[in-house]
């Protein structure tokens, strides 16, 4: 696994769960202030009988600390998206989603 990966795995693992219940915020859920951020997107339009949902993704902050980010930076690298109501998904969930994305998109 690249230092890049390592690092994006890092940042989701030592997000606090309590960051990822009861629902979330407008802007920035999680930083590290170093690599990455955790963003709230706003909300998916509702349609055809679907709740809205949260959407949640990781963005590399500009000037990240580790060099080779750079190029990268402000992009998503994982995104996931949550059901307002019912709150269905747990922090554990949501952090295992966002590393399949991490990997769906070779991260």
């Amino acid at each position: 696994m690249s230092k890049k990966g390592k690092a994006m795995r890092q940042f989701i693992d030592k997000i606090p769960d309590s960051k990822l219940e009861g629902g979330f915020g407008r802007g920035t859920v999680h930083n590290d202030f170093k690599n990455f951020r955790l963003d709230n997107q706003g909300l998916t339009t509702a349609k055809n009988g679907e709740v809205q949902k949260y959407n949640l993704q990781m963005q590399v902050n500009y000037s990240p600390i580790m060099t080779s980010l750079e190029a990268m930076a402000p992009d998503t690298v994982a995104a996931v998206l949550v059901p307002v109501y019912p709150p269905t998904f747990s922090a554990a969930q949501i952090k295992d989603m966002l590393m399949a994305d991490l990997i769906r998109r070779k991260h």
